[in-house]
């Protein structure tokens, strides 16, 4: 009877250590792709959530450490998993046995949208207006000009409709591209195209601003703003109201006419320390892009505009009617690379090429109304204009170069 409780006493340490060992070998032969925390195949905010949520956890590191973008071999699974299932071990982007602050960079800056194999495309729990919180967009002012920041408020939640499982969000911000951030002046994290800041001193970012911290994501080319706005420190932030403020510069084209369109929330996921979801509503706000400043900007002699060419948007006549023709709006545009600069003005303005080759012809500075207040010949790289006895507004400087012909616009 001895013999037979030693051997099955044998047999299930056995079982036991084969099971460990399968256990081991079957998460080293998974692949982990740094940031792509979720393992559905894309890098993006949803990633950065899973991280916010793991950050802090240790465990044993991966047999090859690396943030490239290729597969590794999983390390040994860690103590703790997310509430779906996947190890806090695929968190730890750089496979160093942490996950660390470092690991944003690489998820965000390095990594962020590249994919792999099959991408399963992330879920978004669609609020009901009725019953759910409203993450709400709204312009201070809802008519711009050419070249002008679009300037919005950001707000989640009100009184009715409060917020108490707050650890993080993920939502995207859709415009026209055509209308807004110039792709050729637009690189990823670039303040004075794109910018999304948190409000100090609220429910969400505590006392100082020192609550909350964002992550923001530009592509230009699909008119997409991805955000991810992350507490510090795991816990949880309960209340409503503002959260953010967001600038976006209009594009410094002439428009033919006035446009009207929408900016839009959407893709929302917030969740709480346990990344359980909860809906958000989305909403859109619409802006009006006003029509270029006049026909005159056409103009090459040195004198005022004859009367007859300015445009007065608020004469009882109406604005005069742009034509392809009559509008600067070279098609050599993506060749000029032109800087104006500082903007806003203080006394003169700086135009400059970036190019030997594109050299600065004709230097023309118009008034919002359509006025010619300065015109320069010129042979050279980088020129300024004088704008010292003129009062603040918004001004026009038609450049014309070897390359072709554009207009700024320049606050002073």
């Amino acid at each position: 009877m001895r013999n037979l409780h030693v051997t099955a006493l044998r047999a299930a340490v056995i079982l036991l250590l084969i099971t460990q060992w399968g256990a081991i070998l079957y998460a080293q032969s998974q692949q982990i792709w740094p940031g792509d925390i979720n393992d559905n195949g894309i890098v993006n905010g949803v990633d950065l959530l899973y991280h916010g949520v793991a950050e802090g956890n240790i465990g044993p590191e991966r047999t090859e450490t690396g943030t490239d973008w290729e597969g590794y071999s999983s390390a040994p699974s860690w103590q703790n998993s997310f509430t779906d299932g996947i190890n806090f071990s695929n968190a730890d982007v750089n496979g160093r046995g942490k996950v660390e602050q470092g690991d944003r960079k690489v998820l965000w800056r390095q990594n962020y949208g590249n994919t792999h194999g099959t991408v399963n495309p992330d879920t978004y729990s669609i609020g009901d207006a009725a019953q759910n919180p409203v993450l709400l967009l709204a312009a201070n002012n809802n008519t711009l000009e050419a070249g002008d920041a679009l300037s919005l408020n950001l707000s989640l939640g009100d009184a009715s409709r409060s917020i108490d499982h707050f650890f993080g969000i993920t939502f995207t911000i859709k415009f026209d591209p055509q209308y807004f951030a110039d792709e050729l002046t637009a690189p990823l994290w670039n303040p004075n195209v794109v910018s999304l800041d948190l409000l100090p001193n609220t429910w969400l970012n505590g006392t100082n601003g020192n609550g909350a911290e964002v992550f923001i994501q530009l592509n230009n080319d699909a008119g997409e703003i991805e955000v991810v706005i992350l507490r510090k420190e795991l816990g949880e932030s309960s209340g409503h109201g503002d959260i953010a403020s967001i600038m976006i510069i209009v594009e410094d084209i002439v428009f033919l006419e006035d446009v009207n369109t929408g900016i839009t929330v959407e893709k929302i996921k917030m969740v709480d320390q346990n990344l359980v979801e909860y809906p958000v509503v989305g909403s859109t706000e619409y802006i009006t892009i006003l029509e270029g400043p006049t026909q005159g900007l056409n103009t090459t002699d040195n004198t005022d505009l004859p009367a007859s060419t300015v445009t007065n948007r608020d004469s009882a006549n109406g604005a005069a009617e742009l034509t392809e023709e009559n509008t600067v709006r070279s098609s050599n545009e993506e060749h000029l690379e032109i800087n104006v600069y500082p903007n806003p003005v203080v006394n003169q303005v700086t135009i400059a090429t970036n190019d030997e080759d594109n050299v600065l012809k004709n230097v023309q500075l118009f008034s919002a109304t359509g006025q010619l207040l300065a015109n320069h010949l010129v042979e050279t790289e980088k020129t300024q204009v004088d704008m010292t006895n003129l009062p603040q507004g918004n001004y026009f400087l038609q450049l014309t170069t070897s390359n072709g012909t554009t207009i700024k616009q320049v606050t002073k």
